[in-house]
């Protein structure tokens, strides 16, 4: 299962009750929001740093 990439669908049916929503809803949205983000159509800001170039090490 580990060498194919599929734990997570055996971790999925050995516990749905407590992953069920980590694997079919929290994933496919990161997904999306990560490739809307590397298509440049979504900008997160990162939180915490100021709109200052110079303040970015």
């Amino acid at each position: 299962m580990q060498r194919s990439g599929l734990e997570w669908l055996f971790r999925l049916l050995t516990e749905p009750r407590r992953l069920w929503k980590r694997y079919l809803v929290n994933n496919p949205l990161f997904v999306a929001l990560v490739i809307l983000q590397l298509l440049k159509l979504r900008r997160f800001p990162l939180e915490g740093l100021e709109d200052d170039p110079a303040a970015v090490t």
